[in-house]
């Protein structure tokens, strides 16, 4: 059983550098490997297949991340939990530059996407976020989240843009129209390097930020499965 995330290490970021999304996919396959090993084993999102048949009742298998299959594109790679494309996702993704940990949704019909149901999910999550301000705010500020996204319709490889923690809960209350929205930490080669190389203190990371989304997954995706 792994108990433990994989370290990410320096020469793992590295790899990433110039990589075609081929190239990405070779050599990233070991790490995503034991990532999904642990988040289906030892990780606090071993059980959320299980929380989505409430609104699902039929899933696509047991495992909370699907095996070794994981997207790429240039210098990137990422993974969500089984199912998630249309819902919230439990997203984590890395770059030359950081790791992501957090919630992620797409509002694409890239992959069999369905933008309606994500709409639905992410107008959810707002309503709770509304509700739930003050508490929001304070994990926030815990586990320095921070906003990642993409505007509508960009150009392909466009530029992500970033929000600090401090403008994270407004921003997401009265977002701009977005293909991506994603809510997490991100753990950035240049100075969280003693966190992502620890395993104990990664998972304890991992742990923080995707256990305080997870009772606000829950409750979102079950309002959203009554609207669509």
């Amino acid at each position: 059983m792994s108990e433990l995330p994989p370290p990410v290490e320096e020469f793992q970021f590295r790899d990433l550098e110039g990589a075609t999304k081929e190239q990405v996919k070779e050599r990233a396959e070991p790490l995503v490997r034991d990532l999904h090993a642990f988040l289906n084993q030892g990780s606090c999102l071993s059980d959320i297949q299980s929380i989505r048949r409430e609104w699902r009742l039929r899933t696509r298998g047991d495992l909370a991340f699907g095996g070794h299959d994981f997207p790429t594109d240039y210098e990137h790679w990422y993974t969500y939990n089984t199912g998630g494309r249309n819902e919230a996702q439990f997203n984590l993704g890395l770059f030359p530059t950081y790791l992501r940990i957090g919630l992620g949704f797409e509002f694409t019909r890239k992959n069999y996407g369905d933008p309606e149901h994500v709409q639905a999910a992410f107008g959810a999550f707002r309503e709770i976020l509304s509700q739930n301000r003050g508490a929001f705010n304070k994990f926030a500020q815990d586990n320095r989240l921070r906003v990642e996204w993409l505007r509508a319709d960009a150009p392909r490889r466009a530029t992500l843009e970033y929000l600090p923690t401090r403008k994270a809960t407004e921003w997401l209350l009265r977002p701009r129209v977005a293909d991506w929205i994603f809510v997490g930490r991100l753990l950035t080669r240049e100075d969280d390097m003693k966190i992502l190389g620890d395993p104990v203190r990664f998972k304890e990371c991992m742990e923080s930020v995707f256990g305080g989304f997870k009772p606000l997954w829950r409750m979102a995706q079950t309002e959203a499965a009554s609207w669509v």
